[in-house]
C-alpha cells in the first residue's frame, strides 16, 4: 500500500456487489473501418525552423513513398493548419512541380501519369504553419522560458505535419530542426549532429531508423537540462537513459525516474524480447498535461516531479476516483508501450486494447515484481472496483475490440480499455499459467515486430504456445457483447456426505450483455484439516456441484485470488466474514473488510471491524515512512 490511510478510506466506500440494473447500453457511434492506404510511406525527412516567440514553423518535409495500386493519380495527406506554398516531385533530373489542392483538413497532390504499384516516389512539401493541433507552444512567462512540444495521439498531427496520419503505416524519420539559442531540440532516435548556423540558430539532426507510426513522432523544444540515469543492460548492449527537465528539478527527476533502468531490464526479460530502440529519453515539458509513449522519448507532465519523499500520484494522492496511478505506474506504463504500441501497433483504434490494456497489464506486473504480489493483488482489486463502479454509474458497456465510435477519444475510456483490459489479461494469464502465457507474449512480439496487429494475432500466438483453442475466451472477453458476469453464490455443508453442495448462478440477464460467460473458477474450502482448492467450470446459467471435504467448512471462497472480472455476491455470516479477514488471502480479506465497513456504527461488530481494518492497513504499510501511522484516523485503534 503506497498511500497512508488509503485503504482505510477505501473500506468506507460503496459495496463491492450490487445486482445489475436495467438501462445499460453500448456507447452511440458510427461504425469505423480500417482506413485504406493509397501509398506506403518509407521515410519522412523534415527540414523545419521553429520560432518559439511567434509560435510558428516553416520549412519543408520530404516523403519517400511507394504506390499501393495501379490507378493512383492523387495522393491525399492530412493537413489542417499547414499553409502549403509548393509541392515537388524529386527525381534524378531535378524537381518537378506538382499541382495540389487543399480543402479543410485534406491536402490532395496530383501525381504524374503512369505510376506503377511499388514505384518509389519522393515528394517535397514546402509549407508554414501556426498550428492549433499536434504541436503546442508555451509562451515565456516570468522566469519560465518558452517551449514547444507535440502530441499526436488521436490523429492530431494534421495541425503541423502534412502527412498520412493513422496507425496503419510506419516509416523512418530524419529530423533537421532549427531553433534559436539557447533552446534545444529533442526528438525520436539518435542525435547525429548539432550545427551552428550563421544567423545564430542551431540545427539539431535526429534520425530514427526503425519505423514508427505518425502518432509516435516526438518533438520537444526548450531549455532542457540532462539528468543521466544508469544505462540499462539489455543482452550484450547498454541502452543510454536520460531524463530531460528544467534547471532546479534535477534531483527530483533523478528520484522520480530512478527505477527506469530496472524496468527496462525487467520488461526485456519478462516479455522475452529485448528493448528494441537505440535510447530511452524521458522529458517533462511545461504545460504538458499527461504522458505519451512517443518512441524513444516519452513526455511526462511536470507534476511527475512534485514530491521527493516517496512515490506519488498523478493527481490528489487520496482521490479514490480515476485513475489513482502513481508516477511509478505511469513511468512503467509508458515504457511498456515500447513493446505494446511502439514495437507492435494496433492496426486501427478498434484494437486499441492491444496498446493500452497491455501497457496497463505490464505496469501492474512491474509492481508485483518490484513491490511484491500483495501490491499487485491490491492493484487488480482496485481496478476491478473502478471498472464495476463505472458500469453501474454510467451504464456504458462495450467489448474491448470495438469499432462503433465517432471520435478517437471514445476508445480511451480508462475503466474499459485500461483497467478491464489489463484484468482480462491477468485472468488469461491465470488460466494458461505463466509457463504458457509469457512464451506466447514473446512469440507475439517476435512474429509481429515493427508491424500492425489485430486481436487474432495475439490469440494465434497464445494458441500456438499453449496448444489450446481460445475461441471461447476471446468470444466472451474481447469480441463479445462487453460487460461482465454477475454471480450469485450459495453453499450448504452436508456432513453425512462429507461434501459441500455449491451452487453458482449467472444473474446478469437484465443487461444487454446477458450472454452467458464461460468461467473457469477456483473454489477454496478450508476446514480444520487444512485447505483444498477445487476447479469448476460455469458455462451455463447455473451450476450445482458437490465438493468433497474432510470436515465442517470454516471458509468457502469462490474465485480464490479474485482473478475473475466479475461481480460476485456471496451471503456470509459475520463469523465467516471475520474468519476470511484473518485467514483468507489478501484479495479475500479486502473484499470482506469492505463488506464489514458497510455495517452501521452501532453494530456490535464495529470495534472488531476496526481492529481488522487496522490489521490490513498495517499489512500494507511497510513501504511507507515511519510517520505513516499518523494518518490513521482517531478511533481506529480503540
Amino acid at each position: 500500500m503506497r498511500c497512508p490511510g488509503l485503504l482505510f478510506l477505501l473500506l468506507l466506500s460503496a459495496p463491492t456487489w450490487a445486482r445489475p440494473v436495467p438501462g445499460h447500453h453500448l456507447p452511440e457511434g458510427a461504425e469505423q473501418s480500417v482506413r485504406e492506404r493509397e501509398v506506403d510511406i518509407g521515410r519522412l525527412e523534415a527540414d523545419l525552423h521553429i520560432d518559439l516567440k511567434r509560435q510558428r514553423l516553416s520549412g519543408s518535409i520530404t516523403v519517400t513513398l511507394s504506390a499501393l495500386r495501379s490507378d493512383l493519380h492523387t495522393v491525399h495527406f492530412d493537413a489542417a493548419d499547414p499553409v502549403v506554398s509548393k509541392v515537388e516531385l524529386l527525381g534524378r533530373s531535378g524537381a518537378e512541380k506538382l499541382s495540389f489542392d487543399k480543402k479543410s483538413r485534406l491536402l490532395a497532390i496530383t501525381l504524374p501519369p503512369g505510376i506503377e504499384p511499388g514505384q518509389e516516389l519522393k515528394i517535397r512539401i514546402h509549407y508554414s504553419a501556426q498550428p492549433d493541433s499536434g504541436l503546442y507552444f508555451f509562451a515565456q512567462t516570468g522566469n519560465e522560458s518558452a517551449e514547444a512540444w507535440n502530441y499526436g495521439e488521436g490523429g492530431r498531427h494534421y495541425g503541423w505535419l502534412p502527412l498520412y496520419n493513422d496507425t496503419n503505416d510506419r516509416f523512418s524519420v530524419d529530423f533537421r530542426i532549427s531553433v534559436a539559442k539557447p533552446y534545444r531540440v529533442l526528438a525520436n532516435g539518435t542525435l547525429i549532429e548539432t550545427l551552428e548556423n550563421p544567423d545564430g540558430s542551431r540545427t539539431f539532426h535526429w534520425v530514427q531508423e526503425q519505423p514508427i507510426p505518425n502518432y509516435l513522432l516526438a518533438l520537444d523544444v526548450g531549455e532542457f537540462v540532462a539528468v543521466p540515469l544508469r544505462s540499462a543492460t539489455v543482452g550484450a548492449r547498454k541502452v543510454p537513459l536520460t531524463v530531460w527537465t528544467h534547471r532546479g528539478d534535477e534531483a527530483s527527476a533523478a528520484f522520480s525516474f530512478g527505477a527506469t533502468p530496472a524496468m527496462v531490464e525487467f520488461f526485456s526479460s519478462r516479455f522475452g524480447y529485448d528493448y528494441a530502440w537505440d535510447k530511452y529519453d524521458q522529458v517533462t515539458p511545461r504545460n504538458f498535461s499527461s504522458a505519451m509513449e512517443t518512441t524513444t522519448m516519452v513526455g511526462f507532465a511536470p507534476y511527475s516531479l512534485s514530491y521527493q519523499g516517496g512515490p506519488q500520484d498523478n493527481g490528489p494522492e487520496l482521490n479514490l476516483a480515476f485513475p489513482g496511478w502513481t508516477t511509478e505506474d505511469t513511468i512503467a506504463h509508458e515504457l511498456a508501450h515500447h513493446w505494446f504500441g511502439d514495437l507492435l501497433t494496433c492496426r486501427s483504434l478498434a484494437s486499441l486494447w492491444l496498446n493500452e490494456s497491455f501497457a496497463t497489464f505490464a505496469h501492474t506486473v512491474w509492481n508485483g515484481h518490484a513491490h511484491g504480489e500483495d501490491d499487485l493483488t491490491y492493484q487488480r482489486w482496485r481496478y476491478l472496483n473502478h471498472y464495476l463502479d463505472f458500469v453501474r454509474e454510467s451504464g456504458v458497456v462495450r467489448p474491448l475490440e470495438y469499432s462503433g465510435f465517432d471520435v478517437s477519444d471514445d476508445m480511451y475510456t480508462t475503466e474499459i480499455t485500461y483497467f478491464k483490459g489489463a484484468l482480462v489479461l491477468h485472468m488469461l494469464r491465470r488460466i494458461l499459467g505463466d509457463a504458457n502465457f509469457y512464451p506466447a507474449i514473446s512469440m507475439y512480439l517476435n512474429r509481429h515486430q515493427f508491424a500492425e496487429v489485430e486481436s487474432r494475432d495475439f490469440q494465434r500466438a497464445l494458441e500456438d504456445a499453449s496448444g489450446r483453442n481460445l475461441d471461447w475466451f476471446f468470444n466472451d472477453w474481447i469480441r463479445g457483447g462487453g460487460g461482465y458476469p454477475a454471480l450469485q453464490v450459495s453453499w450448504l455443508w452436508v456432513p453425512e456426505r462429507n461434501a459441500v453442495d455449491l451452487t453458482l448462478e449467472q444473474v446478469q440477464a437484465e443487461l444487454p450483455f446477458e450472454n452467458l460467460f464461460d468461467l473457469p473458477i477456483e473454489v477454496e474450502i478450508r476446514t480444520a484439516g487444512g485447505s483444498r482448492t477445487h476447479r469448476v467450470r460455469l458455462n451455463k446459467k447455473s451450476l450445482s456441484v458437490a465438493l468433497p471435504v474432510d470436515g465442517k467448512p470454516l471458509m468457502v471462497t469462490v474465485d480464490k485470488g479474485n482473478w475473475l472480472v466479475a461481480d460476485i455476491h456471496q451471503e456470509e455470516t459475520l463469523q465467516e466474514l471475520v474468519y476470511k479477514l484473518e485467514h483468507g488471502d489478501l484479495a479475500s480479506a479486502l473484499l470482506r473488510a469492505r463488506q464489514l465497513a458497510m455495517d452501521q456504527a452501532g453494530n456490535p461488530a464495529a470495534r472488531l471491524r476496526n481492529r481488522h481494518r487496522l490489521r490490513l492497513y498495517r499489512a500494507q504499510a511497510p513501504r511507507q515512512s515511519s510517520d505513516a501511522w499518523g494518518h490513521v484516523p482517531a478511533g481506529v485503534l480503540a
